[in-house]
């Protein structure tokens, strides 16, 4: 049939083109034949009304790429018919204000806007004539094997592709473009995209599921409860899920039966781990900061960039900089802008100067403000807050970093990474090794990209691994020894690694997690496995009657002796933290920004 429709060259090239990849020459060859050969974008002068062309990509590179070829382009810099052009991205990426320049159409103006899918139903543009579909989409899953969150460039589903289309002539007659042949819409694309259950971590669920008894007593409940769904997911996504559980102590490894963590966790609404981190905040005495944190993490970094200004925005986020840490340079940002709002005048800058500056979206400082707020109730409902306690406002102190940095670990935990010097010859920055001996690499858009040694420590936590080219860390934030020893799952002694040191002292080895040796005098590590047991012994207990319950508040005896530790390991910490970072350079930004304007 096609060889009836089109010449042999045509279809020569035709069959050399890989319709996977996007063709950037292509788009703009139709772009300017539509603008100069066809009426479906006609427009006068002296039109009042607009006009729009959608172009969907997979992502923020093939849209910062594409805008760069159009921005180029004679035919559409110099229109014929004497019209103006304007290129506009939208992504997820761009702040609220930015995309809300989508929706101002200008009287006679044909826009050209590259988007990825956040287009196909999240927004509506109601002057689109034209769509240009690459039929491709970056989709995020979940490799269970590695905890590693993948994020693929795919062909959509037939059903997204139809939405595509859709998305012209919403008001009036509209035309799409599908840059891919029909063999692939027919053959290759699935009809409906994968359902999430099948591609997502299944933690937070498994947990639900047992809370609720929904996979009976049975060890393998869970399993059978899942395995029974429409589209069940592997087992190899069950086992993950539920090893997890276990190392986090939300359920018992013996017969898979909820803990007292557990409980409690399943009663917030956010992912275990942050949620582990809001109750650890709690009983530690930094919660303020420990929830900023947990709202990032639901949410994202409130620091955004407009098209273009990229790197402008990451020199202003290193000026909040602290603690090696890309979550708590986000809180030190938050608590910079939240001294803005709360001084008015008198803290010399308005807080919108003070947001545009320092390149923060001022929706999502906003919105982790209000996540705080719902998280501080959450937790007092649970009993590890005071209900009639307010929201703190002052800046952290550096104890509080000290704390918050080991306390950051403790709910992430055992999300633990190695960092080595550079590889001669290599990029000048740090080798990160996971506890299978596995790669990973610093995303460029952490505070901690550069580094080519850690000083103070050899280890960073993370909340999530990303697998694209490399395997990332999106964010990452240092950990120090002590941290590392007290809150991991798993402190074992190794007395096969007997040693005498420099001086002639006898040494022990001390193996974390299965992977991570330490070595450390008798005394030390006796101290340690003393203090980690009574970490647990007073968890245990507040798990079981957290300190603000109702009609069931805590005894005098538990509680002077909770407190008694949470501020011995508050001034271990700050000691460690101190001994580790003589020249103050983790702690050295916690007021940055505070006047900036």
């Amino acid at each position: 049939m096609l060889a009836e429709t089109y010449s042999e060259s045509t279809l020569l090239a035709l069959e050399r083109m890989d319709p996977s990849v996007v063709n950037y020459e292509l788009i703009q060859a139709l772009l300017e034949h539509i603008t100069t050969e066809t009426d479906l974008l006609s427009l006068s002068t002296s039109d009042k009304k607009s006009a729009s062309v959608l172009v969907f990509l997979p992502g923020l590179q093939e849209i910062t790429t594409l805008l760069d070829i159009l921005g180029g382009s004679r035919l559409l810099r110099h229109d014929p018919h004497g019209r103006e052009f304007e290129f506009l991205p939208l992504h997820s990426s761009l702040s609220a204000q930015e995309q809300q320049r989508i929706f101002r159409q200008r009287p006679g103006v044909i826009r050209v806007i590259a988007a990825t899918n956040i287009a196909e139903t999240s927004l509506t543009i109601d002057d689109v004539k034209v769509v240009i579909d690459t039929g491709r989409v970056k989709q995020m899953s979940h490799d269970a094997q590695r905890r590693t969150n993948v994020l693929d460039e795919i062909w959509v589903a037939r059903a997204n592709a139809k939405q595509r289309a859709g998305r012209a002539g919403r008001t009036s007659g509209g035309s799409c473009f599908r840059l891919f042949p029909q063999s692939v819409f027919r053959s290759v694309m699935l009809e409906q995209p994968v359902p999430e259950i099948r591609r997502a971590p299944l933690t937070s669920l498994c947990l639900q599921i047992k809370t609720f008894g929904a996979g009976g007593e049975e060890k393998d409940g869970c399993g059978e409860f899942l395995r029974a769904c429409l589209d069940p997911p592997d087992d190899a996504s069950i086992q993950d899920a539920l090893e997890e559980l276990f190392e986090i102590g939300a359920l018992s490894r013996q017969d898979e039966a909820l803990t007292k963590l557990g409980a409690h966790l399943a009663r917030l609404p956010v992912d275990v781990k942050v949620g582990k981190l809001l109750l650890l905040g709690a009983l530690f005495g930094v919660f303020d900061a420990a929830s900023t944190c947990a709202a990032v993490l639901e949410t994202k970094s409130p620091f955004v960039a407009p098209f273009g200004r990229q790197s402008e925005m990451k020199q202003a986020r290193q000026t909040f900089a602290v603690a090696a840490s890309d979550l708590l340079t986000d809180v030190n940002a938050f608590e910079a802008w939240r001294y803005v709002v709360q001084h008015g005048k008198s803290s010399g800058v308005s807080e919108k100067s003070f947001c545009q500056s320092n390149f923060l979206s001022h929706r999502g400082l906003r919105e982790v403000s209000k996540l705080k707020r719902q998280f501080r109730g959450l937790v007092a409902q649970l009993g590890f807050l005071p209900s009639s306690e307010k929201e703190q406002d002052e800046r952290m102190s550096v104890q509080q970093l000290a704390t918050i940095s080991a306390i950051l670990y403790a709910g992430l935990a055992p999300n633990l990474v190695h960092a080595e010097p550079p590889i001669a010859y290599g990029p000048k920055r740090a080798v990160l090794r996971e506890r299978d001996h596995g790669i990973v690499v610093i995303h460029p858009g952490s505070i901690n990209y550069k580094v080519a040694t850690f000083r103070a420590s050899n280890f960073l936590t993370y909340a999530v691994k990303l697998h694209t080219s490399q395997v990332y860390l999106p964010a990452s934030s240092l950990v120090l020894p002590l941290a590392v020893c007290l809150f991991s799952y798993a402190l074992e002694p190794l007395p096969q690694l007997r040693r005498k040191d420099k001086d002639g002292n006898e040494t022990i080895g001390l193996r974390v997690n299965d992977w991570v040796v330490f070595q450390s005098s008798f005394r030390s590590a006796a101290l340690l496995l003393e203090v980690r047991n009574a970490i647990v012994e007073a968890i245990d207990a507040s798990l079981e009657t957290p300190p603000y319950t109702r009609g069931k508040a805590e005894s005098d005896t538990q509680k002077s002796e909770r407190v008694e530790l949470v501020a011995v390991l508050r001034a271990l910490f700050l000691a460690e933290f101190e001994e580790r970072d003589p020249n103050k350079l983790l702690s050295g930004q916690l007021c940055a920004g505070k006047k900036r304007g």
